[in-house]
């Protein structure tokens, strides 16, 4: 499930590029004194995802009375009527000052033969214990996927990352499979996102990927993994996807 949310800037102000924990943190207040207070503790997987205020960008300029949208998703519908039902009228993200205009819900159509695409970077990591299998070598505990490493590693990880919230979410024990058929890939960047009130840096990669002749476990599978995210970091925005038309 998605709630598409409609703004208005009730200032001109810069867009904030670095917006990942400041939207994170919007939600998480309007949670506060609700059965989710707790859920920035939750160790794991917290079963949301955000988009990236739109439209919009890097070094641009919001001017007082613009219309923007941003959009939370989830499979929770308990968890979607709360942020439905809590959103304030003033909506601060960082510096930039908006006032609602309204809410949508909407959900996107899957069927066997779609097309999904990045909004905002998809991150993986890379364990320690599967670097022999994909050919890397390192000394740190993790590393993240950049387009020197095998792609089969990221498709890999990317499913296993599915299989595994959907398993924790449903609490049944499907066997991990393939998921990913056809992609392309378009490019990777370093994010700055702040947590734990520290700038860190990470790799996250763009791309597009085709699905042709799904079954319907698999439709249930994409369904949910758009509604949760793709790939890790999901609270902070990050692996935000959207069918293609």
């Amino acid at each position: 499930m998605r709630l598409i949310i409609s703004l208005r800037a009730e200032k001109s102000f810069s867009y904030e590029s670095n917006y990942f924990n400041k939207i994170q943190g919007f939600i998480y207040n309007i949670l506060r004194d609700s059965a989710y207070t707790e859920l920035h503790n939750k160790k794991g997987f917290k079963f949301f995802c955000f988009s990236n205020i739109f439209p919009g960008g890097r070094n641009t300029v919001i001017n007082e009375g613009e219309i923007k949208q941003f959009i939370i998703s989830s499979p929770d519908t308990v968890f979607m009527t709360l942020v439905r039902e809590s959103l304030p009228h003033e909506i601060n993200i960082g510096e930039m000052q908006f006032s609602l205009i309204g809410a949508k819900q909407l959900t996107p159509n899957i069927s066997k033969n779609c097309v999904v695409k990045t909004a905002t970077p998809i991150i993986i990591r890379i364990p320690q214990y599967k670097y022999a299998e994909y050919g890397i070598s390192s000394q740190y505990s993790y590393v993240f996927w950049k387009p020197e490493h095998d792609f089969n590693a990221f498709l890999k990880q990317l499913s296993e990352n599915v299989i595994k919230k959907y398993n924790e979410y449903h609490q049944v024990e499907m066997d991990e499979q393939p998921l990913f058929q056809q992609f392309m890939y378009d490019g990777s960047y370093p994010v700055h996102p702040i947590i734990d009130h520290k700038e860190q840096t990470f790799i996250g990669s763009y791309w597009k990927f085709v699905f042709q002749g799904m079954t319907n476990e698999q439709q249930e599978l994409l369904q949910f993994a758009l509604d949760c995210g793709f790939g890790e970091l999901n609270s902070l925005g990050f692996g935000f996807v959207n069918v293609v038309r």
